[in-house]
């Protein structure tokens, strides 16, 4: 699998400040533990520093940080 970007990694660090963020890029969102608010805050960060639209309703929870940020990069 291709390496993530070193800004999208310090941004998910920064986001998920406070929590383990070794590996975090492949984990799954479900392993996470994001309620609903959680997952929208995060989809509408990655909207403002990437300036891309993220369909909230196509993120699923057995979709990893790492697949996100693949569909998250073919948009821009």
């Amino acid at each position: 699998m291709s390496a993530a970007p070193p800004e999208f990694e310090r941004f998910v660090a920064k986001h998920f400040e406070g929590r383990q963020v070794d590996g975090i890029l492949d984990r799954r969102l479900r392993d996470l533990e994001l309620d609903s608010l959680d997952l929208l805050d995060f989809m509408l960060a990655i909207e403002r520093t990437y300036e891309v639209s993220v369909d909230v309703e196509s993120i699923e929870e057995g979709k990893t940080l790492r697949e996100i940020l693949q569909g998250v990069v073919s948009r821009r």
